[in-house]
């Protein structure tokens, strides 16, 4: 089994033929995988997050005081 999260190595690998999963399971679709939070003291990326890390408003606007 793959995991299709992006799919920007997979892809041209699976039209080479260069792998053959008996299975391929696409996690884009799940929302819980698609998040960028801040949790307590932690950033939290989800899997399939489409959105790039530097762009978020999860991330602090300045460093600690």
């Amino acid at each position: 089994m793959k995991v299709l999260a992006g799919g920007q190595s997979l892809g041209p690998m699976l039209n080479l033929r260069l792998v053959e999963p008996d299975a391929l399971v696409d996690i884009a679709g799940i929302p819980e995988l698609r998040r960028i939070d801040r949790e307590a003291d932690a950033l939290v990326v989800g899997a399939a997050s489409p959105t790039p890390i530097s762009r978020t408003a999860a991330l602090p606007t300045s460093g600690p005081t």
